[in-house]
Protein backbone atom coordinates (compact mmCIF):
# COMPACT_ATOMS: atom_id res chain seq x y z
CA UNK A 1 0.00 0.00 0.00
CA UNK A 2 2.80 2.39 0.91
CA UNK A 3 4.60 1.57 -2.31
CA UNK A 4 1.52 2.50 -4.38
CA UNK A 5 1.24 5.91 -2.60
CA UNK A 6 4.88 6.74 -3.30
CA UNK A 7 4.45 5.88 -7.00
CA UNK A 8 1.29 8.01 -7.15
CA UNK A 9 2.93 11.14 -5.66
CA UNK A 10 5.96 10.67 -7.92
CA UNK A 11 3.74 10.67 -11.05
CA UNK A 12 1.92 13.82 -9.87
CA UNK A 13 5.21 15.66 -9.27
CA UNK A 14 6.54 14.72 -12.69
CA UNK A 15 3.36 15.93 -14.36
CA UNK A 16 3.58 19.27 -12.51
CA UNK A 17 7.21 19.80 -13.57
CA UNK A 18 6.30 19.08 -17.20
CA UNK A 19 3.50 21.71 -17.09
CA UNK A 20 5.80 24.39 -15.65
CA UNK A 21 8.44 23.72 -18.32
CA UNK A 22 5.86 23.96 -21.11
CA UNK A 23 4.51 27.27 -19.80
CA UNK A 24 8.01 28.76 -19.70
CA UNK A 25 8.69 27.64 -23.26
CA UNK A 26 5.46 29.20 -24.50
CA UNK A 27 6.21 32.58 -22.91
CA UNK A 28 9.61 32.85 -24.65
CA UNK A 29 8.53 31.81 -28.18
CA UNK A 30 7.39 34.43 -30.78
CA UNK A 31 3.74 34.26 -31.66
CA UNK A 32 3.29 34.15 -35.45
CA UNK A 33 1.04 36.97 -36.75
CA UNK A 34 -2.35 36.44 -38.23
CA UNK A 35 -2.28 36.34 -42.02
CA UNK A 36 -2.42 39.91 -43.45
CA UNK A 37 -1.44 41.53 -40.13
CA UNK A 38 2.02 42.78 -39.24
CA UNK A 39 3.55 41.81 -35.93
CA UNK A 40 3.34 44.39 -33.17
CA UNK A 41 6.66 46.11 -32.44
CA UNK A 42 7.83 48.65 -29.90
CA UNK A 43 8.64 51.34 -32.57
CA UNK A 44 5.92 54.05 -32.77
CA UNK A 45 4.28 54.79 -36.12
CA UNK A 46 5.47 57.90 -38.07
CA UNK A 47 2.56 58.06 -40.54
CA UNK A 48 0.37 61.22 -40.49
CA UNK A 49 -3.08 60.41 -39.16
CA UNK A 50 -5.91 60.87 -41.63
CA UNK A 51 -7.67 63.07 -39.08
CA UNK A 52 -4.76 65.52 -38.81
CA UNK A 53 -5.65 69.20 -39.30
CA UNK A 54 -4.28 70.46 -42.66
CA UNK A 55 -1.83 73.36 -42.57
CA UNK A 56 -3.26 76.81 -43.28
CA UNK A 57 -2.48 78.49 -46.57
CA UNK A 58 -0.48 81.69 -46.29
CA UNK A 59 -2.58 84.80 -47.09
CA UNK A 60 0.02 85.88 -49.67
CA UNK A 61 -0.45 82.65 -51.62
CA UNK A 62 -4.09 83.30 -52.45
CA UNK A 63 -6.06 86.18 -53.92
CA UNK A 64 -8.85 87.51 -51.76
CA UNK A 65 -12.11 88.43 -53.41
CA UNK A 66 -11.97 91.75 -51.57
CA UNK A 67 -8.23 92.39 -51.97
CA UNK A 68 -6.45 94.34 -54.70
CA UNK A 69 -6.45 92.81 -58.20
CA UNK A 70 -3.37 91.18 -59.66
CA UNK A 71 -1.57 93.58 -62.01
CA UNK A 72 -1.19 92.89 -65.72
CA UNK A 73 1.50 94.26 -67.98
CA UNK A 74 0.99 97.08 -70.49
CA UNK A 75 -1.92 95.26 -72.13
CA UNK A 76 -4.92 96.27 -74.24
CA UNK A 77 -7.93 95.79 -71.94
CA UNK A 78 -11.15 95.51 -73.96
CA UNK A 79 -14.65 96.47 -72.80
CA UNK A 80 -17.76 95.78 -74.91
CA UNK A 81 -20.09 98.72 -74.21
CA UNK A 82 -23.05 96.98 -75.89
CA UNK A 83 -23.38 94.65 -72.90
CA UNK A 84 -25.13 96.18 -69.89
CA UNK A 85 -23.10 95.42 -66.81
CA UNK A 86 -21.42 96.96 -63.82
CA UNK A 87 -17.65 97.30 -63.81
CA UNK A 88 -17.33 97.75 -60.08
CA UNK A 89 -14.33 95.44 -59.78
CA UNK A 90 -11.13 97.48 -60.46
CA UNK A 91 -8.42 96.27 -62.80
CA UNK A 92 -4.68 96.85 -62.52
CA UNK A 93 -2.68 97.59 -65.67
CA UNK A 94 0.94 98.69 -66.02
CA UNK A 95 1.63 102.21 -67.23
CA UNK A 96 1.62 102.34 -71.04
CA UNK A 97 -1.36 100.00 -71.34
CA UNK A 98 -4.64 100.85 -73.08
CA UNK A 99 -8.30 100.54 -72.08
CA UNK A 100 -10.26 99.97 -75.30
CA UNK A 101 -14.03 100.53 -75.10
CA UNK A 102 -15.80 99.17 -78.18
CA UNK A 103 -19.28 99.75 -79.67
CA UNK A 104 -19.66 103.19 -78.16
CA UNK A 105 -20.46 106.45 -79.92
CA UNK A 106 -18.61 109.78 -79.64
CA UNK A 107 -19.05 112.02 -76.62
CA UNK A 108 -20.09 109.18 -74.29
CA UNK A 109 -16.82 108.49 -72.47
CA UNK A 110 -14.75 110.51 -70.04
CA UNK A 111 -11.65 109.66 -68.06
CA UNK A 112 -9.99 111.37 -65.12
CA UNK A 113 -7.62 112.67 -63.96
CA UNK A 114 -6.40 113.95 -67.31
CA UNK A 115 -2.72 113.94 -66.33
CA UNK A 116 -2.78 110.13 -65.98
CA UNK A 117 -4.73 109.11 -69.06
CA UNK A 118 -5.01 110.21 -72.70
CA UNK A 119 -8.09 109.17 -74.74
CA UNK A 120 -9.08 109.38 -78.40
CA UNK A 121 -11.99 108.20 -80.51
CA UNK A 122 -12.48 106.69 -83.95
CA UNK A 123 -15.26 104.65 -85.58
CA UNK A 124 -17.13 103.55 -82.47
CA UNK A 125 -14.00 102.81 -80.46
CA UNK A 126 -12.54 104.78 -77.56
CA UNK A 127 -8.96 104.07 -76.54
CA UNK A 128 -7.41 105.48 -73.37
CA UNK A 129 -3.65 105.28 -72.90
CA UNK A 130 -2.51 105.07 -69.27
CA UNK A 131 0.36 107.52 -69.16
CA UNK A 132 1.15 107.90 -65.44
CA UNK A 133 0.78 105.79 -62.33
CA UNK A 134 -2.11 106.22 -59.93
CA UNK A 135 -5.86 105.62 -60.11
CA UNK A 136 -7.87 106.40 -63.25
CA UNK A 137 -11.67 106.38 -63.46
CA UNK A 138 -13.42 105.84 -66.79
CA UNK A 139 -17.08 106.85 -67.03
CA UNK A 140 -19.43 105.66 -69.79
CA UNK A 141 -22.68 107.58 -70.19
CA UNK A 142 -25.29 105.55 -72.02
CA UNK A 143 -28.55 103.65 -71.46
CA UNK A 144 -28.23 100.97 -70.22
CA UNK A 145 -25.28 102.29 -68.23
CA UNK A 146 -21.92 100.55 -68.20
CA UNK A 147 -19.31 101.49 -65.64
CA UNK A 148 -17.60 103.27 -64.10
CA UNK A 149 -14.37 101.38 -64.48
CA UNK A 150 -11.60 101.97 -61.95
CA UNK A 151 -8.09 101.33 -63.27
CA UNK A 152 -5.09 101.06 -60.98
CA UNK A 153 -2.11 102.17 -63.08
CA UNK A 154 1.03 100.47 -61.78
CA UNK A 155 4.73 100.81 -62.42
CA UNK A 156 6.17 98.36 -64.92
CA UNK A 157 7.14 95.14 -63.13
CA UNK A 158 10.68 93.81 -62.89
CA UNK A 159 11.27 91.64 -64.79
CA UNK A 160 8.77 93.28 -67.15
CA UNK A 161 5.58 91.49 -68.09
CA UNK A 162 4.44 91.30 -71.74
CA UNK A 163 3.53 94.74 -73.15
CA UNK A 164 1.39 94.16 -76.27
CA UNK A 165 0.11 97.76 -76.11
CA UNK A 166 3.64 99.12 -76.74
CA UNK A 167 5.56 99.58 -80.00
CA UNK A 168 8.47 97.16 -80.24
CA UNK A 169 9.64 97.66 -83.83
CA UNK A 170 13.22 98.77 -84.47
CA UNK A 171 12.18 102.29 -85.54
CA UNK A 172 9.02 104.39 -85.25
CA UNK A 173 8.42 107.39 -87.53
CA UNK A 174 6.51 110.57 -86.69
CA UNK A 175 5.57 112.94 -89.53
CA UNK A 176 5.96 116.53 -88.31
CA UNK A 177 4.40 118.11 -91.43
CA UNK A 178 2.26 121.20 -90.88
CA UNK A 179 -1.49 120.84 -90.29
CA UNK A 180 -1.26 117.16 -89.43
CA UNK A 181 -3.78 115.38 -87.20
CA UNK A 182 -3.35 115.41 -83.42
CA UNK A 183 -0.95 112.81 -82.15
CA UNK A 184 -2.22 110.12 -79.86
CA UNK A 185 -0.18 109.09 -76.83
CA UNK A 186 2.18 106.20 -77.52
CA UNK A 187 4.00 103.50 -75.60
CA UNK A 188 7.35 102.35 -76.99
CA UNK A 189 10.05 99.95 -75.89
CA UNK A 190 13.26 101.61 -74.79
CA UNK A 191 15.36 100.16 -77.62
CA UNK A 192 13.07 101.64 -80.32
CA UNK A 193 14.53 104.57 -82.30
CA UNK A 194 12.13 107.52 -82.71
CA UNK A 195 12.45 109.17 -86.14
CA UNK A 196 10.89 112.63 -86.64
CA UNK A 197 10.59 113.65 -90.29
CA UNK A 198 9.76 116.91 -92.10
CA UNK A 199 11.05 119.23 -89.39
CA UNK A 200 13.90 121.74 -89.52
CA UNK A 201 16.73 122.03 -87.04
CA UNK A 202 14.58 124.13 -84.69
CA UNK A 203 11.18 123.60 -83.07
CA UNK A 204 11.90 120.36 -81.23
CA UNK A 205 11.95 119.94 -77.43
CA UNK A 206 11.67 117.11 -74.91
CA UNK A 207 10.50 117.22 -71.30
CA UNK A 208 12.33 115.90 -69.28
CA UNK A 209 15.29 116.83 -71.46
CA UNK A 210 17.61 114.09 -70.13
CA UNK A 211 15.42 111.21 -71.30
CA UNK A 212 16.55 111.13 -74.98
CA UNK A 213 19.62 111.59 -77.13
CA UNK A 214 18.91 112.98 -80.63
CA UNK A 215 20.81 113.90 -83.78
CA UNK A 216 19.64 115.85 -86.83
CA UNK A 217 20.37 115.82 -90.56
CA UNK A 218 18.45 117.11 -93.62
CA UNK A 219 15.01 117.50 -92.04
CA UNK A 220 15.19 114.22 -90.12
CA UNK A 221 15.81 113.80 -86.40
CA UNK A 222 16.46 110.42 -84.77
CA UNK A 223 16.27 109.92 -81.02
CA UNK A 224 17.29 107.12 -78.71
CA UNK A 225 15.73 106.78 -75.28
CA UNK A 226 18.04 106.98 -72.29
CA UNK A 227 15.45 106.23 -69.59
CA UNK A 228 12.09 104.65 -69.08
CA UNK A 229 9.12 106.72 -67.96
CA UNK A 230 6.71 109.29 -69.36
CA UNK A 231 7.92 112.19 -71.48
CA UNK A 232 6.46 114.85 -73.76
CA UNK A 233 7.94 115.80 -77.13
CA UNK A 234 6.78 119.16 -78.47
CA UNK A 235 6.96 120.05 -82.17
CA UNK A 236 6.67 123.72 -83.07
CA UNK A 237 6.42 124.96 -86.65
CA UNK A 238 5.20 128.14 -88.34
CA UNK A 239 1.49 127.40 -87.79
CA UNK A 240 1.10 125.22 -84.71
CA UNK A 241 2.53 123.52 -81.67
CA UNK A 242 1.82 119.82 -81.25
CA UNK A 243 2.72 117.70 -78.22
CA UNK A 244 3.38 113.97 -78.32
CA UNK A 245 3.20 111.99 -75.06
CA UNK A 246 5.39 108.92 -74.90
CA UNK A 247 5.54 106.16 -72.28
CA UNK A 248 8.86 104.35 -72.54
CA UNK A 249 9.14 100.85 -71.06
CA UNK A 250 11.83 98.18 -70.98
Amino acid sequence: MRTRLVRHFTAIAALALTSVAAAAACSSAAVPPVTGQAPVTATPSTATPSTATPSRTSPSATHSATGPPACMGAVIYKVDASIARSLERPVCIAVGGVVRVEKLGPGTLSASPSNRVSCWYEAGIHECRLIRTGTVTIHISRVPKVGPLTVLVAEASSPPKPSPACISTTKHTVDASEDGPPWIALCVKRDVVLRVENLGPEGFSVDPADTVSCWYEAGVRECRFLKTGTMTITITNSVETRPLTLVVVK
